[in-house]
């Protein structure tokens, strides 16, 4: 009997990228394109022949352009693009919105304006809790996905509200329970919404700033002085921009060096003395990668 399959391959088309953060939470928080060798690696180490990176509900091209160039090269033959679209059943909107707290539309989410005493009231006369709920996580994950884009460290709250998620599908919760744990959630980015504020920085620069803390335990005025590095480097790169971050400027190594040396020059004034060398390199290295990261999607840096 003739064989149907002479050589099998090594496929993999269920490739996820940090486009998909917001679904995987924390297992994709570093599949950016400056990690990609990780990846490359790890696709050669398996001897994967063909791939494709399917994230949920969108597709970066330069992901994919960074990767297609690895055809030929060790085990990898082909590489195809790829989405993985999410889908939903569609339900009679007359009696889904009968009742019903309003969480639609492409605006961007203002969370200070949310009353949770209303959604509560709301949800609790609804005889479609079910069609609510599911509205509600809609607008949760739009402004998690909104607050993550402005801020990465916050990947700590989509993590946080997986584990809401789960308890809830695995029958560990009530639907009385499972609101209130939506309602804390939801209360607590409205605070996190606030600490720019509360911090004496804009959005970019707290960003910056969560950066430059995360892992350290600083003394007052230690703090004072990366606050000032925020600001400092927030703004060299902002008056900058025209020069530094030129079109592609994460695809060359010499305008990338540029941007890095700017980096480096800014903290180097300001970051206080318990910063080691190691230290700086790495927290340089999360700054850059950082803005590449926002330059690959698209997200705006400035404002």
């Amino acid at each position: 009997m003739n064989k149907v399959v002479e050589n099998a391959l090594k496929i993999d088309f269920h490739i996820h990228s940090f486009f998909s953060h917001f679904k995987d939470q924390g297992l994709v928080s570093q599949g950016t394109i400056a990690n990609i060798q990780t990846l490359i690696g790890q696709l050669n180490k398996n001897q994967i022949e063909m791939a494709a990176i399917t994230d949920h509900d969108v597709f970066s091209y330069e992901i994919y352009k960074k990767l297609k160039q690895e055809e030929g090269k060790g085990t990898i033959k082909l590489v195809l693009p790829g989405v993985e679209f999410s889908i939903g059943f569609k339900v009679d909107e007359a009696k889904k919105n009968e009742g019903s707290y309003t969480f639609k539309g492409d605006e961007v989410i203002d969370l200070s304006k949310l009353n949770l005493d209303e959604v509560e009231k709301e949800i609790s006369k609804s005889p479609y809790k079910s069609l609510n709920f599911d509205d509600l996580r809609k607008f949760i994950e739009k402004a998690l996905q909104q607050m993550i884009n402005r801020n990465q460290t916050r990947i700590k709250f989509s993590e946080r509200y997986k584990k809401i998620i789960e308890n809830y599908n695995s029958g560990s919760t009530n639907n009385d329970e499972f609101f209130k744990a939506l309602k804390d959630f939801l209360a607590s980015l409205k605070e996190e919404e606030k600490r720019a504020a509360r911090e004496g920085l804009n959005e970019a620069e707290l960003e910056i700033y969560d950066l430059l803390v995360s892992g350290k335990k600083l003394t007052s005025e230690e703090d004072k002085k990366v606050r000032l590095a925020a600001k400092n480097l927030y703004l060299k790169l902002k008056d900058n921009r025209d020069r530094l971050l030129v079109v592609d400027w994460y695809k060359d190594i010499q305008p990338m060096t540029k941007v890095k040396s700017a980096i480096e020059e800014e903290l180097d004034a300001d970051l206080p003395a318990s910063y080691d060398k190691n230290t700086f390199i790495g927290k340089t290295n999360l700054i850059l990668s950082m803005l590449i990261d926002k330059t690959v999607q698209g997200i705006q840096i400035f404002h």
